[in-house]
């Protein structure tokens, strides 16, 4: 038993779960317009308080371009859980069973073992201070992956400790096509951001 699942209620959940892919636009796409008002308000209000250098300088668009970033980057990390769900040999423990295991986003079934999964958004995204307690914690299982989602030039801040994976190595393993699922659905969601950022007057 982990965190209160037992590895075969999960393999009996994967063996009977719906192949869900077809829902990956539609996810993005709600994705994008649920977080927009959030994103518009902190454009909105971008000089009202002087908690950076930007805002005490009064340079709006800087202080807006920051804030809407920083947001979207952290929402964007909690994205790739809900679109690798929609895999049929995936399942998240949390939103499939209401179980949080730590630095585990989703487990994926592949060649008959499970892979108990943390996803990033790109190489670069896990800070130091994470690096120990998330190898503490996915290597204590058999299997695991540290995957960036996302293909970038950046340089890998996660220990080589962790089985890292990078962008269409992961997607590739449940199915999912990086080229035609993954990023043209993310550069849509990405200028549909950078169209407030650009209209900030």
């Amino acid at each position: 038993m982990i965190n209160k699942i037992k590895e075969k209620d999960i393999l009996k959940f994967i063996k009977e779960k719906e192949d869900r892919r077809i829902l990956i636009p539609s996810i993005f796409e709600q994705f994008t317009n649920s977080i927009l008002p959030e994103l518009r308000n902190l454009r909105d209000m971008a000089c009202e308080n002087n908690l950076n250098v930007y805002q005490l300088a009064g340079a709006k668009n800087l202080s807006a371009a920051n804030a809407i970033t920083r947001t979207y980057n952290t929402k964007l990390g909690l994205l790739w859980e809900r679109i690798a769900n929609l895999a049929p040999n995936v399942t998240s423990p949390e939103l499939d069973f209401g179980v949080k295991i730590p630095e585990v986003d989703v487990i994926v079934l592949y060649e008959s073992n499970l892979y108990y999964t943390q996803l990033k958004t790109q190489k670069n995204t896990l800070t130091g201070s994470q690096g120990k307690r998330t190898v503490s914690e996915l290597t204590a299982f058999k299997h695991h992956w540290f995957v960036a989602c996302i293909e970038t030039n950046a340089s890998w801040t996660a220990p080589k400790k962790l089985n890292r994976l990078f962008g269409r190595q992961f997607w590739s393993k449940i199915n999912i096509d990086y080229e035609t699922d993954i990023i043209p659905n993310l550069k849509k969601s990405i200028s549909a951001v950078n169209t407030l950022i650009a209209n900030n007057n």
